[in-house]
């Protein structure tokens, strides 16, 4: 009989010990969110640019995801900045020049964030606007959820059933 108490003693201090590292390590997922290099797929746009407005105005994408635009236009030259991420492109139209500039970057943050035009392209330029929408990444967050409400069902049995 004192064996079968040892061994119950044994395996109930694996699981506070088990539960104490699930609990700490979800924590630490909260603490510090999502980690920076959240890997997506990669979503290339082709985005035409003419007379003070973007077409396709809105691009979507995923939280994780690498984002290629690719900026193009049909009358002068255009730019595009990205809001809250602080990138931009000019595409300065001019003999022998291409007619395409490429912006490549990771859309790590969430939110929807304004890109407009950076070059002075005529009296509306100041509305030659788009919307990149970048929607959060639920796996992380689920996972994290999921992390914690399984350290506290461990303690709460190790609090119930440890008599």
């Amino acid at each position: 009989m004192g064996g079968l108490i040892r061994g119950k003693k044994k395996v109930n201090g694996m699981l506070v010990v088990f539960s104490a590292l699930v609990f700490l390590t979800s924590a630490l997922a909260f603490i510090t969110g999502p980690a920076k290099a959240v890997t997506g797929s990669t979503k290339e746009f082709v985005i035409t640019a003419r007379q003070w407005a973007y077409d396709p105005p809105v691009i979507e994408v995923e939280q994780g995801d690498e984002v290629i635009i690719r900026l193009k236009s049909t009358d002068i030259s255009h730019g595009i900045y990205i809001e809250g991420y602080d990138i931009r492109a000019d595409l300065i139209l001019e003999e022998g020049m291409p007619n395409e500039v490429v912006l490549k970057f990771v859309a790590d943050k969430p939110g929807s964030f304004i890109f407009r035009c950076s070059v002075n392209c005529g009296p509306f330029h100041p509305f030659m606007t788009g919307v990149l929408k970048v929607n959060p990444n639920y796996a992380f967050q689920g996972a994290s959820i999921l992390a914690v409400l399984t350290g506290m069902l461990s303690l709460l049995y190790l609090a119930v059933f440890r008599r």
